[in-house]
């Protein structure tokens, strides 16, 4: 899932990007006083820039100061203190690292790894929940399927 996932939010670029959109965009969809309040709210967007600021970076748009906050205490790296900190979210190796913490452990969405695969189960098109819940879950489960051979491994 992890393959399909950075392949849907980088636009199949397969490198850490910023989230598409401008100041104006983040404004209406991340700040406070925005078109979204209740979800800058539940993203703790609450100052003067947190919306452009803490817009999606990274494999998996890590987005909102509540989630670079984390971050930042988990692998203490600042994150937070100005738009050039928010921009370390793009470095390949802390955005893998936000990735599978945020994947394995339900930090994104309250959903994890382990609550669509084990041994003998795989609900590929359900794990979509895990970063971005209804957003094209089909469409990411097929990437997903598509790179899973390449790194599967068999006897035989």
């Amino acid at each position: 899932m992890p393959l399909g996932t950075t392949h849907h939010e980088t636009d199949a670029k397969m490198q850490p990007i910023h989230e598409y959109g401008g100041a104006n965009y983040f404004f209406r969809m991340y700040y406070i006083k925005g078109n979204r309040p209740k979800k800058a709210r539940e993203l703790s967007n609450i100052n003067p820039g947190d919306g452009a600021r803490f817009h999606g970076r990274g494999y998996v748009q890590l987005t909102g100061r509540a989630n670079y906050a984390k971050m930042e205490r988990k692998f203490g790296t600042d994150l937070t203190s100005s738009d050039a900190a928010a921009d370390r979210a793009l470095d390949p190796v802390l955005a893998a690292k936000i990735m599978f913490f945020g994947m394995e452990n339900g930090v994104f969405t309250g959903k994890k790894f382990a609550d669509y695969f084990s041994a003998d189960v795989a609900k590929w098109e359900q794990a979509r929940a895990i970063i971005n819940p209804g957003d094209k879950p089909k469409l990411v489960a097929g990437y997903a399927l598509d790179y899973y051979p390449a790194i599967s491994y068999t006897t035989g």
